[in-house]
């Protein structure tokens, strides 16, 4: 197995003996879930101001109080899931756990 013996010469230049070992491709699929802090805007919580506000037309001053809306967040925990596929390339000769080979493009030379 992996010999290239009917092969033509020039051919070992495209294809390598170590292309030709019998292979094992397997695929695993890792989960991580976690609890995802994220804040949320659960409502608005109204507060007075006392306020001096100047009257251009009459010039005077007015004293009053200014009612001013604000956001009041909280934080929420959402369950999240990761997916993660690994995929393991195996000798069968041997069961030695390969490298993944980058693609090539053959007869590109």
């Amino acid at each position: 197995m992996g010999r290239l013996e009917n092969v033509a010469p020039d051919a070992t230049k495209l294809i390598t003996p170590a292309d030709a070992v019998q292979k094992t491709i397997t695929a695993e699929t890792e989960v991580k879930s976690w609890a995802k802090p994220t804040e949320v805007q659960i409502g608005e919580e109204e507060r007075v101001h006392d306020a001096t506000v100047q009257d251009v037309e009459h010039n005077i001053l007015l004293n009053g109080q200014v009612k001013v809306n604000h956001p009041v967040y909280t934080t929420v925990r959402a369950p999240t899931k990761e997916f993660k596929k690994k995929i393991y390339i195996r000798d069968n000769n041997g069961n030695d756990l390969l490298a993944p080979q980058a693609k090539v493009a053959h007869g590109t030379d």
